[in-house]
């Protein structure tokens, strides 16, 4: 997914993309799951007037001049009064979901000072909130903000409100209670319609499709205008996803422990989001958030072109979705080979260091993606930085400037970056297998190979899910995987098998 033009602002919303929320281009939006470390000067004095510190799942903690707010929910600069410069909106959810807080900053005689707040209390209903941030709903020349309440149980929408910023203060426009509707998404159209997506469910319990109904603020007032649907209602588990991830890494040669992390990265492994497929702003698609050019996909090295009928699989089969995204993180690691990327000591597909710059471009080959001292926010340091036993120390800002940069100031193409001795070597099964051990097949279709390697024409058969096999020797690493030897436990027949494809028994 290379996102070069776009990679600043992804790297910023990426991590936010599938609640219910929709940035205009004017406002800049850090949550909970963004890891980053950033400052801003508000007034154009070349002076910071506001830093902001993001550690994952940890809340948002930013210094506004003298004084700190740690463990926000969310933190926004925009202009959000029309007045022509920019303010500072901090949210504050407390712990216990009791109450939710609005807090307005501005610049006033080069000071930093509180503008207004708004709050209202929760009552420790709230499983999560999410605010939308629109150029102008009710078409008054100001921009408005949607505070979202869910549901715990749930996770359906019960009440929001829409609010603006009138002369540096925040009031509340309009407010409604949704109990008793099943509410699972809310957005503003590109028309600056106000989109509910209803979800209905059969006797099972299982959702079966959704409605959408557009409504708008005109002279003052709240109005239906029109409805959509129903729509069929896609769905994939969590436990389901990554049993494809599993299958997958193993059949297109890449590390399971990166295509997974890529996965949360890019969507927080996500086809589906109440039942609609997982598009970005920039036509990332579904799980990988796999983005077109011009329509198609084409993988350079091994000449594959995915045209438009298969990017709109990409929409509904999480499984191609999977595919071509580890078609183009392996094309990536291929590079290295070409010249176009840096080659990582002996490049052995088994030491996760080695796809350093293979996940860098997946994203982008560009500056936004330099690490920094802090290891936060290059796109692959927030990749690897999901997986245990990554060595980071290896990719410094330091240690990468030491062995070269291109002309252009990016790592330099062709070269070869060392490594030590302290690499971590892939465990793709969670668990030991040894000789005599007995085993099933996770993965339907998963291949008995003659051989411990990808090769395509070393085949012997396909197995179901299920099948039993008796571990007979570990068969080392290679392209990727570890392998092992083993004998199907009702045919004799021998072969071998990458062990992300077995459960222990």
């Amino acid at each position: 997914m290379e996102k070069i033009k776009f990679a600043a602002f992804a790297a910023i919303l990426s991590a936010m993309l599938y609640t219910p929320m929709f940035c205009d281009n004017t406002a800049e939006v850090w949550n909970r799951e963004t890891e980053v470390y950033a400052e801003r000067d508000l007034n154009d004095d070349g002076a910071a007037d506001l830093k902001i510190e993001v550690a994952k799942g940890k809340g948002i903690n930013v210094k506004l001049g003298d004084k700190a707010y740690e463990g926000l929910f969310q933190c926004s600069i925009s202009d959000f009064n029309g007045d022509g410069k920019k303010e500072a909106l901090l949210v504050n959810l407390d712990k216990n979901a009791d109450e939710v807080q609005f807090l307005l900053f501005g610049m006033e005689k080069e000071k930093m000072r509180l503008f207004s707040s708004w709050k209202k209390p929760l009552k420790g209903e709230s499983l999560d909130i999410s605010y939308i941030l629109n150029s102008d709903i009710n078409k008054n020349g100001i921009m408005e903000m949607i505070p979202i309440f869910k549901e715990k149980e749930s996770g359906f929408i019960n009440r929001w409100y829409i609010l603006e910023v009138s002369q540096n203060k925040i009031k509340e426009v309009l407010g409604e209670g949704l109990q008793g509707y099943n509410i699972g998404e809310l957005r503003i159209t590109e028309d600056g319609r106000i989109m509910k997506k209803s979800v209905s469910y059969d006797e099972a319990g299982e959702a079966v499709s959704y409605t959408k109904a557009y409504f708008a603020i005109e002279d003052g007032k709240y109005s239906y205008k029109a409805s959509e649907g129903p729509f069929k209602y896609y769905g994939i588990s969590k436990e389901e996803t990554d049993k494809l991830l599993k299958k997958i890494s193993a059949e297109e040669g890449v590390p399971y422990e990166i295509i997974s992390s890529i996965a949360y990265i890019e969507s927080r492994g996500q086809q589906f989001v109440w039942g609609e497929p997982v598009i970005s702003f920039d036509g990332g698609i579904g799980i990988m958030q796999v983005t077109p050019m011009n329509g198609s996909i084409t993988i350079q090295y091994t000449g594959e072109t995915f045209g438009p009928e298969n990017i709109e699989r990409m929409k509904t089969d999480a499984e191609f979705d999977i595919r071509v995204g580890a078609k183009i993180l392996y094309d990536k690691w291929l590079s290295s080979f070409g010249g176009a990327l840096p080659k990582v000591s002996d490049m052995n597909p088994d030491v996760l260091e080695n796809w350093y710059f293979a996940v860098m471009a997946y994203n982008g080959y560009s500056k936004v993606n330099m690490p920094g001292s802090s290891w936060k926010g290059a796109y692959q340091e927030r990749v690897f930085n999901n997986i245990k036993g990554f060595n980071k120390e290896y990719f410094t800002a330091d240690k990468i400037s030491a062995h070269g940069f291109d002309s252009d100031g990016l790592p330099a193409r062709g070269k070869i970056y060392e490594l030590g001795d302290k690499l971590s070597v892939r465990q793709t099964t969670g668990y030991e297998l040894n000789a005599g051990d007995e085993a099933a097949v996770k993965v339907e279709g998963s291949k008995l190979r003659n051989s411990p390697n990808l090769s395509s024409d070393g085949v012997i058969t396909k197995l179901a899910a299920g099948e039993r096999v008796r571990i007979l020797e570990d068969g080392g690493l290679s392209s990727g995987y570890r392998w092992y030897k083993v004998r199907l436990l009702d045919k004799e027949t021998e072969g071998y098998i990458a062990g992300v494809l077995l459960k222990k028994d």
